[in-house]
């Protein structure tokens, strides 16, 4: 199964199955310390804690890297095996902005990796000699890496300039766009770019877009960065970041009104925007919407002449929901992943209206698993249906709900370890809202289901499933369970955690280091993500009121979590 992932500014696609544990080199997490709004003594800096020392005796105590806030431009991870069969990912290097012993802001890298577990944090190494004095500040403007296989080739596009009453620095029209190489010493000067697109009002990036780094599978070498001009509405593909500074060496679309929207999936974990190192996007033309495969070549492939998205994969094709140009009236798509030209209609009438929204949830090769919520007067009902694969239908199959009052909070697949996507079970969770006068009081219920709509077990009432993705759904071949919600004001305070080996019918106790039981506080939401390859997940507790945000680390083979907390601090993870 292919699996997408997105860690900030960084976009990589990955061919990868269910989660299994190898021997994964150690490294750093990192996370962010901010002082809490409107209060005084709290803490600020970059911190960090081994991978190794989550789950062990004593709990580890973050390592403060700086005391200055820091600000995350970049980040690159370690692929161990192949690029499209990696046996683990984990973090690697890092750029962020801070200030300096001058009271300026300079521009760090920091080496994330540990594979010797060695207890002795990372020290930052100032690249370039970037010295921005206040009230400037730099803000992240994107990413790529020459070779997605060697992370010390990341580079960054920052912008530097003054935050305005009406406008942030990433938006500001002043400033100056520069290009910063990971490797670059601390005296060498930043490249600046003339990046095109900016108007009296908006900066060229928040004006046309992004842009979008396009490196070729499987060896992973930059292809060219794509970016939409606003000035020319062409569709440009440059050979670097540094090629801004000249003409595209391509142009694969011209007459496009505005950035390419990409074919990104809402509850999909199994594919998004890029198959292969190519990105899928559709492109208001003259004619209308076409949507085409841009490559890492600099071509511009059509594979449907309309808008698609929520993409989503299995092993062998790709689906999409789209409406042709012309048309009203939207459809489910299916084609072949190996040519991507000729889509075939698997389901009529699957359109999104004001009151009606459908998203794809993913396939298991057999059906298509689709979200259908409906808006009636203001209360939402969620049902799931599937359509099967290779085959055209006239009507959905309807495999659950329709939950009324509820939409959907979590939807994602899972396969048992080792099994084939076939064997994926359906995981489930709704959020519910009920008002009384002014209160509203939310609850939560989930289910686990075959794709085929067989109910495997039902959770009991206000638990939550949670993947551990985006990098990979499961950890150490388990899911997150979040049982027991004491909470009614949209918190999962209270709750219980566990971690649920993907097959089974319960799950273990996730406790504090020692041992001692944990409960989510209360007013508190979780959330936490796994590095592919390992038994380590980091997140963060975030309140759902004004209570100061927690970071987390969690060892999802010794069932350990590990709360990182600080007085009047905002905790957060940096990836």
């Amino acid at each position: 199964m292919k699996n997408r992932w997105r860690v900030r500014v960084l976009v990589i696609i990955l061919t990868l199955g269910t989660s299994v544990t190898w021997a994964s080199p150690g490294f750093w997490m990192p996370f962010s310390a901010t002082p809490v709004t409107g209060t005084t003594g709290g803490k600020s800096g970059l911190l960090v804690i081994p991978s190794y020392a989550v789950g062990s005796a004593p709990a580890p105590t973050p390592s403060f890297i700086t005391t200055a806030e820091p600000t995350l431009l970049g980040a690159t991870f370690t692929l161990v095996g192949t690029f499209t069969a990696p046996t683990s990912v984990t973090p690697a290097v890092m750029i962020y902005a801070a200030k300096g012993a001058d009271g300026n802001l300079h521009v760090y890298g920091l080496n994330l990796t540990n594979p010797t577990n060695s207890s002795t944090p990372p020290k930052p190494v100032q690249i370039t000699n970037l010295s921005v004095k206040a009230p400037n500040v730099i803000c992240a403007a994107g990413q790529s890496q020459s070779n997605l296989t060697v992370p010390s080739t990341l580079s960054v596009v920052i912008h530097v300039a003054t935050p305005t009453s009406t406008s942030s620095c990433a938006s500001s029209p002043t400033g100056t766009y520069y290009l910063v190489a990971y490797t670059s010493s601390a005296t060498t000067a930043p490249t600046v770019l003339k990046i095109p697109g900016g108007t009296s009002t908006l900066s060229a990036i928040s004006n046309d877009g992004e842009f979008v780094a396009l490196n070729s599978q499987p060896s992973g070498a930059l292809g060219g960065i794509l970016y939409w001009d606003s000035v020319t509405h062409d569709e440009n593909f440059y050979s670097t970041l540094a090629g801004f500074n000249g003409a595209p060496s391509k142009v694969p679309v011209t007459g496009v009104k505005g950035t390419p929207l990409a074919c990104i999936g809402a509850y999909s974990f199994n594919g998004l925007n890029h198959l292969g190192g190519d990105y899928l996007a559709a492109a208001n033309t003259a004619k209308g919407y076409v949507s085409y495969v841009f490559t890492p070549a600099g071509a511009a492939d059509e594979f449907f002449a309309g808008q698609a998205s929520d993409c989503v994969t299995d092993t062998t094709h790709l689906f999409f929901l789209g409406t042709a140009s012309g048309g009203t009236t939207g459809a489910l798509y299916q084609e072949t992943l190996s040519s991507l030209t000729a889509p075939l209609t698997l389901l009529p009438g699957v359109t999104s209206s004001g009151t009606l929204q459908y998203s794809l949830i993913g396939s298991n090769t057999a059906v298509v698993v689709i979200e259908k919520r409906a808006l009636a007067g203001t209360t939402f009902s969620t049902t799931l249906e599937t359509a099967p694969v290779s085959v055209k239908s006239t009507s959905a199959k309807t495999i659950a709900g329709p939950y009324a009052g509820s939409t959907l909070l979590t939807g994602f697949l899972a396969a048992p370890t080792g099994q084939p996507a076939i064997d994926d079970q359906l995981f489930v969770s709704l959020r519910g809202e009920t008002i009384s006068g002014t209160t509203v009081k939310v609850t939560y219920s989930s289910h686990l289901l075959t794709p085929g709509g067989t109910t495997i077990l039902t959770p009991p009432a206000n638990t939550v499933w949670q993947a551990f993705g985006p990098l990979t759904n499961e950890l150490n071949g388990e899911v997150l369970e979040i049982t027991g919600i004491t909470d009614t004001d949209g918190g999962f305070g209270g709750a219980s955690l566990h971690v649920w080996p993907v097959g089974h019918t319960s799950g273990l106790a996730i406790t504090l280091t020692g041992g001692a039981s944990y409960k989510v506080p209360g007013t508190y939401l979780l959330s936490a993500a796994g590095f592919y390859g390992t038994t380590i997940a980091e997140g963060a507790l975030i309140s759902a009121t004004t209570q100061p945000s927690m970071g987390v680390a969690i060892n999802a083979a010794k069932t350990v979590i590990v709360p990182i907390s600080m007085a009047k601090t905002d905790v957060l993870p940096m990836l």
